[in-house]
């Protein structure tokens, strides 16, 4: 991140890390609200998963009961239904694996956003810690230029106090 490059000479150098900061944070904030829908998806499946579950267990205690013809020609229309309930089960359960990958994904996007925000404030850090250096030495260069030493006694003692 220190090899950037300023483009547009009239724009402040820091402007760029700025702007790479909001980028940063809107990014992190899209993950976030993906992450959510993802969540969202997965529960109303798993809503869907537990109904055909009920579904199945009630159709097979209505056949449990008797063994009557009626109830031999429900059992024979529950297994075309039941064949069908688990193709669709199939089905869901392959949603639910590939969203849980995506939810993984998503976590490791946003544990790598938060990585690159942690290393741009520390940057700025050592840019603030820099500017207060650069600032202090051209202080110092004034003084050593106006050849006032009280000034830079005074200076160099708050310089060692620090």
């Amino acid at each position: 991140m220190r090899d950037i490059k300023i483009q547009q000479k009239d724009i402040s150098p820091f402007k760029s890390l700025e702007v790479l900061k909001e980028t940063l944070l809107c990014d992190r904030k899209k993950l976030v609200i993906e992450i959510e829908q993802f969540q969202i998806q997965h529960k109303e499946r798993a809503s869907k998963y537990d109904s055909l579950k009920k579904t199945i267990k009630d159709q097979i205690k209505l056949l449990c009961n008797d063994d009557s013809l009626k109830k031999r020609r429900e059992w024979m229309e529950f297994g075309t239904r039941n064949k069908h309930n688990v193709k669709e089960l199939l089905a869901i359960n392959g949603q639910l694996y590939s969203l849980k990958e995506k939810l993984a994904e998503m976590c490791k996007k946003k544990e790598e956003a938060h990585r690159m925000l942690l290393e741009l404030s520390k940057f700025y850090r050592e840019i603030h810690l820099y500017n207060m250096h650069c600032s202090f030495m051209n202080k110092v260069y004034q003084l050593a230029k106006e050849k006032d030493v009280a000034a830079l006694d005074e200076m160099s003692s708050l310089e060692v106090d620090m």
